[in-house]
């Protein structure tokens, strides 16, 4: 079978604690890469000039980061899918955080996937990296994979690949633009780390997807689900007002902000959940979609 392109940012390096407290950071890292070509990925990192890249893997170099944002230097969503668009040469294509394991029938789901289609699926946290179940994260995406020539037009909405709302920006800008949404069974691993985002990180992101996705939503349900969302906080979705809805929630980082983005969040999660819900098809690419 032929590989599917993988655009991902594999950080320096990594560290994972097990429960002995054994950094088995690059080992997992490595065992990460390995599962991405089981199943008949290609993988590309993209990197940061001003950040020392992996070894091992294909890299992408790009000339700007987010280190004043993050305080480190990940790499913009919008560069990392510029890679994807490149490499796909108009086929499809996956995205994908650095810090998962495939299942070995990943790829071959991506690789019969069609225009006019995006598929994606939550992750398994674990605690081991042998472990084989886990907990199913239901607050975000970690893998994605698409067609070229439907994410052409997905705007440069500020964010930050492995930030905060990225992975909820993509599937939504894909919906926007008809796209049927196809959720899979959790279908990548995660070994399980702190977080490490900070409110200010989460709130800045936060105002750049609010303003983004306001600007550029066409379905009157989302644009009613994330007006309501938003009642209570002083913002009003207009839009020819996303610089002010985005100054609002950055520079007024309280409570009532606070709650309106963690509405936002819920409402993106279950909004895409009952997309995917109403566009499994009859047959086709098997029981690893949700029905």
């Amino acid at each position: 079978m032929p590989t599917v392109p993988l655009v991902t940012s594999i950080p320096p390096s990594v560290t994972r604690l097990d429960k002995d407290g054994v950094d088995v950071g690059a080992a997992y890292q490595e065992k990460c890469i390995l599962s991405w070509e089981h199943a008949f990925f290609s993988p590309c990192s993209v990197h940061s000039l001003r950040e020392k890249p992996p070894i091992g893997v294909p890299i992408a170099s790009v000339d700007r980061d987010a280190s004043h944002v993050t305080g480190r230097p990940h790499v913009y969503f919008a560069d990392l899918l510029k890679v994807g668009l490149e490499r796909a040469r108009g086929g499809p294509f996956a995205l994908a955080n650095a810090d998962l394991m495939f299942k070995p029938e990943l790829g071959e789901v991506v690789a019969r996937l069609r225009p006019g289609e995006m598929i994606f699926s939550r992750r398994i946290d674990i605690d081991r990296m042998e472990q084989v179940t886990g907990e199913v994260y239901h607050s975000g995406f970690d893998f994605f994979a698409m067609h070229s020539v439907d994410a052409e037009s997905v705007g440069d909405a500020g964010l930050v690949f492995g930030a905060p709302w990225w992975d909820h920006y993509l599937p939504l800008a894909m919906h926007m633009r008809g796209c049927k949404m196809r959720l899979l069974q959790p279908s990548v691993f995660h070994l399980l780390h702190e977080e490490r985002w900070s409110w200010h990180v989460w709130a800045l992101l936060g105002g750049r997807f609010v303003a983004e996705i306001s600007r550029s939503a066409t379905d009157a349900i989302y644009g009613a689900g994330l007006k309501n969302a938003l009642a209570d906080s002083s913002f009003e979705v207009r839009r020819n007002t996303a610089r002010s809805i985005l100054k609002k929630i950055t520079q007024a980082p309280d409570k009532g902000v606070q709650r309106a983005l963690h509405r936002v969040s819920l409402l993106n999660v279950q909004f895409l959940d009952e997309c995917a819900r109403t566009n499994v098809p009859e047959s086709g690419q098997g029981s690893i979609l949700l029905p």
